[in-house]
């Protein structure tokens, strides 16, 4: 049974984590394009070339005060709220795991 939990725990983390990055990836699209200024304040964040502790510090902030609203943008609130929800919610199924890994090491003896 835990066997299957974790399977399902780790299923249902990796679709969060791949529906994370689509939404970051075009969250900053739009930012690029239509609020500049907001992505020049964040760093000019990236998946890969331009990821620095410093801009995804300046990007959660971003996230965390609503600074999206200001804008009156229902795509970029949305897209900025949908990756809030996928930031517990990948928080919450990394957890399980790794109390499920640590059960499981615990009782092979």
């Amino acid at each position: 049974m835990m066997d299957l939990i974790v399977a399902l725990s780790s299923i249902i983390l990796v679709v969060v984590v791949v529906t994370y990055l689509y939404i970051f990836q075009d969250l900053m699209k739009q930012l690029r394009e239509k609020y500049n200024a907001d992505y020049e304040r964040i760093e000019r964040p990236t998946l890969l070339w331009n990821s620095t502790p410093r801009n995804n510090i300046l990007f959660f902030k971003y996230l965390y005060n609503k600074e999206y609203k200001k804008h009156n943008d229902e795509e970029l609130t949305e897209a900025c709220q949908a990756l809030l929800i996928l930031l517990v919610t990948a928080s919450i199924f990394l957890t399980l795991n790794i109390v499920f890994f640590i059960i499981n090491v615990a009782t092979i003896n």
